[in-house]
């Protein structure tokens, strides 16, 4: 399995077994954290929590809020605090999450409000950063415990929803795996405008919810990882860029993706 067929395979798991993955296992996250790509030139750090019971004993506010899924293992992300750090967390973690995907391994993002003091006391976190969001994983308890994310679900917006001009057939393509994007409750924010080999992405805009905003950013980097995957797969290669006067009403500008020629 590769990451492109990982995107059509990967599960939002909220029940694991309480057997920990393997040592090797462990040992390939730990690579896969050394070596994760990014969105944009932001420092960030994974920080991967071996023994999920004192991510639990500090974190409870966390998993309350997402129905006590206990996993484990769970990652970590910190970040410095710049334009572009949510998504380009989002951008990075996703990618992880699809390679445990290939290893077997079940994974469900955690966000919510936590105490960020409690964190500093099971990882080592720079000065600079601050925690950003937690993904739970491990052995899945059973297969029925997947939250069912296929194609063709009516849980996801069909593609003339939120994309807008000129895709082609390659590029539907390229845009279903988009959809299968796992988002912050469901909101299936992002917006996508195509002008030849010009697309301009927006979130939808949250103004009476500021936290959703933020999760919304998170959102919109994961999207942008499955993007870059499923058009590595039909062999487009893309930049990201933020440009000028691409403000839209009712949106949040995120980036630009130019395909390279």
């Amino acid at each position: 399995m590769g990451e492109y067929e990982a995107i059509f395979k990967r599960k939002s798991v909220r029940k694991y077994q309480e057997e920990p993955i393997t040592v090797a296992e462990l040992e390939e996250v730990y690579e896969l954290i050394s070596r994760h790509p990014k969105l944009y030139n932001i420092d960030m750090e994974l920080h991967l929590v071996e023994d999920g019971s004192q991510f639990l004993d500090l974190l409870k506010g966390v998993i309350g809020s997402y129905g006590k899924i206990i996993a484990p293992h769970y990652l970590i992300a910190t970040s410095e605090i710049k334009e572009g750090y949510l998504e380009n967390v989002g951008y990075a973690l996703e990618y992880i999450v699809l390679k445990m995907t290939e290893m077997g391994l079940g994974t469900c993002y955690i966000g919510g409000l936590y105490d960020k003091k409690n964190v500093k006391k099971i990882i080592k976190m720079k000065d600079s950063h601050q925690p950003v969001i937690v993904v739970a994983f491990g052995y899945p308890k059973d297969a029925t415990d997947y939250i069912k994310l296929i194609i063709g679900s009516k849980r996801r917006m069909e593609l003339e929803k939120f994309c807008f001009g000129d895709f082609d057939n390659t590029w539907r393509f390229i845009m279903d795996a988009v959809r299968l994007s796992p988002s912050a409750m469901n909101s299936q924010p992002w917006r996508f405008y195509k002008n030849q080999n010009v697309i301009d992405m927006y979130i939808k805009s949250s103004k009476n919810i500021f936290h959703m905003i933020e999760m919304n950013r998170i959102d919109a980097g994961i999207a942008l990882q499955h993007l870059n995957i499923a058009a590595r797969y039909f062999d487009i290669n893309l930049n990201f860029k933020r440009l000028a006067n691409k403000e839209k009403e009712g949106c949040i500008y995120i980036t630009s993706i130019i395909e390279k020629e």
